[in-house]
């Protein structure tokens, strides 16, 4: 019985552990993405000939323009979901080369920091060039930009082996000190099952004798 107590003594300590693992493993997390776009001011007949769509690091709209000053502006919204300050050190851009689409972004620039567990939100603005005089053939805007955050003040972290568990809430943690809690629980579980089977045959053993 005495086995018992201190085998379930330990597991439970070891289920406190693994709140303490999680935290530990997240404490030097850099992890800066897009969460999402939304279209909010249209301009004329512009439209959106595809949704917006975004990964971590990039935005793309698709817009059809069809008159002079026609225009479509989005809002795009940035999260730093880890806990290292990041700061945007260089935004770039693909595009349409079409003299009569103008693109322009406001309310982000480079050298912007973004604190652990903050967000930021600006606009990108897509134009039709109300001085354009001849109509061109082709008027679908193709735009994709690039922010390239990194960790402000030290060396990048580098992702841990395995990548991120997402946890659910925006909230990820390395894989590895996921697979560490994992371990924790079964090295547990097999420590009971090993107590309940000596303890048995320790039973046994006195009733035979």
């Amino acid at each position: 019985m005495k086995n018992k107590l201190i085998i379930f003594a330990v597991l439970i300590l070891s289920l406190f552990m693994i709140p303490g693992n999680l935290v530990k493993a997240d404490d030097k997390l850099f992890d800066v993405a897009i969460t999402g776009i939304t279209s909010r001011k249209v301009i004329g007949s512009a439209s959106n000939r595809e949704d917006p769509s975004f990964t971590d690091d990039t935005a793309t709209f698709k817009t059809n323009l069809t008159l002079p000053g026609d225009s479509m502006t989005y809002e795009i919204t940035v999260r730093n979901r880890g806990s290292i300050e990041a700061i945007l050190n260089k935004i770039s851009s693909t595009e349409t080369e079409n003299p009569a689409i103008i693109f322009s972004y406001s309310g982000i620039s480079e050298g912007d920091t973004l604190s652990p567990g903050a967000e930021t939100k600006f606009e990108v603005t897509v134009t039709y060039n109300s001085e354009t005089t001849t109509q061109p053939a082709n008027l679908v805007s193709d735009l994709t930009m690039i922010l390239n955050y990194e960790q402000n003040g030290e060396a990048p972290i580098v992702t841990p082996p395995g990548g991120m568990v997402d946890l659910g809430g925006d909230v990820k943690v390395p894989a590895t000190s996921a697979y560490a809690s994992i371990t924790v629980i079964l090295l547990g579980l097999l420590c009971i099952i090993v107590s309940i089977i000596v303890t048995k045959r320790m039973t046994e053993s006195k009733e035979e004798n």
